[in-house]
């Protein structure tokens, strides 16, 4: 299992972009997270905003995840993710967050039939 990352942080106007790259092989074990998926690649990418001094905050990000990777299963899977956040913290007002969130992966083929599944979601929460 290896992992490659890299911030880059603009003092500037404050912008904070994160790229990923994960790769699992098919043998990997580890004691300490029994869990862990094995055989996958999966990279990330993810933006950040902050306005109004840090009031408000916007980010974007994507993932995809591909398995198989060593090719030692007849069938192979790739999912996608999308999603925004918008985070609004005024003192004298309630906070509120605002989070989308799409996530796309093929279902298993079915007599050469192969089927998408696309799970949106969204939240609004709020509180003091």
């Amino acid at each position: 299992m290896f992992e490659v990352s890299s911030d880059f942080k603009s003092k500037d106007i404050g912008t904070n972009a994160e790229i990923s790259f994960k790769s699992v092989g098919p043998g990997y074990v580890s004691l300490g997270a029994p869990n862990i998926r094995q055989d996958i690649q999966s990279i990330k990418f993810k933006v950040s905003q902050p306005f109004d001094n840090k009031k408000i905050m916007a980010s974007v990000y994507y993932k995809l995840d591909k398995n198989n990777i060593a090719k030692l299963n007849p069938t192979t899977s790739t999912s996608t993710g999308l999603g925004f956040n918008l985070k609004i913290n005024y003192k004298e007002f309630p906070f509120l967050i605002i989070d989308y969130r799409r996530i796309q992966f093929p279902m298993k083929e079915l007599m050469a039939v192969r089927l998408l599944k696309i799970n949106p979601m969204f939240f609004i929460n709020d509180g003091y």
